[in-house]
C-alpha cells in the first residue's frame, strides 16, 4: 500500500478517515512509511517515516490504544529537526523511533500511532511531562499537543497481537 497524501490532510483527521499516513504542505511533509496500517505489530517496534520540519521544530510520536479514545496518548520520543537523517541519494530526511504497544494485556487490540510536529515550548512541555510524569503516577495528563500551523498530524493504527 502506497503512503496517501492528502491535500487537506486536517480535514480527513477530524472526519476519522482511515489512511491518512501523509502531511504535506509547502513547508512541512510527514510521512510514516512503517508500519502500514493495520500491520500486525509486538510489544514494540519501530516507526519509520521521512520528515520535514521547520527547522525550530520538534517532531514527536505517540500511541494510544484505539478503544481508549479518553486516555492519554504515551508520547514516545520528540525528534527536532536538525536529527533528522539526511538522505544520501536526496529526497525527505528520514526519521526512525521505537514505539512501545502497552501491557501483554494489550495483545490482540488496534493501536493508533499519531506523528506530530510542535514548536520549542509544546516540546519543553512534552519533555518536562515525561520527565516527571513516572513519579506523579503519570497524572494530569497535558493532553496532546497543537502541531504547528502546516504541519498536520499524521497517523496509523496497527493491531498488536503478540507480546
Amino acid at each position: 500500500m502506497q503512503p496517501i497524501v492528502f491535500t487537506v490532510i486536517a480535514v480527513a483527521l477530524l472526519l476519522g478517515l482511515p489512511g491518512a499516513t501523509t502531511a504535506q504542505t509547502l513547508a512541512c511533509e510527514v510521512t510514516i512509511t512503517a508500519p502500514k496500517g493495520e500491520d500486525r505489530v509486538g510489544a514494540q517496534g519501530d516507526i519509520i517515516g521521512t520528515a520535514q520540519i521547520p527547522p525550530n521544530a520538534y517532531m514527536w510520536i505517540f500511541a494510544r490504544r484505539d478503544d481508549q479514545p479518553r486516555n492519554f496518548l504515551w508520547p514516545q520520543q520528540g525528534i527536532a529537526a536538525a536529527d533528522l537523517v539526511q538522505s544520501p541519494a536526496g529526497g525527505l530526511p528520514k526519521f526512525e523511533a521505537s514505539v512501545h504497544y502497552g501491557e501483554r494485556v494489550d495483545t490482540n487490540k488496534n493501536f493508533r500511532i499519531i506523528v506530530i510536529v510542535v514548536d520549542a515550548a509544546q516540546n519543553q512541555n512534552l519533555e518536562k511531562w515525561r520527565e516527571e510524569a513516572p513519579g506523579n503516577g503519570y497524572h494530569p495528563w497535558i493532553g496532546l499537543p497543537r502541531s504547528v500551523e502546516g504541519c498536520a498530524p499524521v497517523q496509523v493504527v496497527v493491531k498488536k497481537v503478540e507480546h
